[in-house]
């Protein structure tokens, strides 16, 4: 089953590769092997879930949305204010 679902998973990004920029497929720049990375550490998230393990989940969906967040800029702040929930712009009292 592991064997199937990661030849999918292959085809998938094959078919990305190919396709991108065309039929509304988004255009990643050249960027799209960091996908390999992102899918990495959301399916470990995914399976830290499933067995209860809510810790090493948040973990790893956090290094997924870091390097998401590196190379495709999803949040307009900076890798600071992603991981530390506050922003240097605002007055200190």
């Amino acid at each position: 089953m592991k064997k199937k679902a990661f030849g999918i998973v292959l085809l998938v990004l094959a078919a990305l590769v190919l396709l991108q920029g065309n039929f509304g497929i988004l255009h990643f720049g050249g960027q799209i092997w960091p996908l390999i990375g992102i899918g990495f550490f959301a399916y470990q998230s995914v399976e830290a879930i499933l067995r209860r393990h809510f810790t090493s989940a948040s973990f790893t969906a956090l290094v997924a949305l870091l390097i998401a967040n590196h190379f495709y800029d999803i949040f307009t702040d900076s890798q600071s204010v992603t991981v530390l929930g506050r922003s240097s712009n605002r007055a200190r009292s």
